[in-house]
């Protein structure tokens, strides 16, 4: 349980830089592609994570109730 959350503090930090980041940049023609490839990093970054949680928390969680 640490494990995850010590993750999403991870990603909870790597979102809120990029959150800073852009909302003070904006996003215009000159740099679109690193936004895209920001973005991009971070959805994979929580794809990764619901996946994981998906196959080890919730199977531990549903044992739990029907136990």
């Amino acid at each position: 349980m640490r494990q995850y959350r010590r993750e999403m503090r991870s990603i909870e930090s790597v979102v809120n830089q990029f959150l800073s980041y852009w909302i003070e940049s904006r996003v215009g023609a000159e740099n679109i592609q690193q936004f895209i490839q920001n973005f991009q990093q971070i959805g994979a970054a929580l794809v990764k994570r619901i996946e994981s949680e998906e196959n080890a928390l919730y199977p531990m969680y549903q044992d739990c109730v029907t136990s």
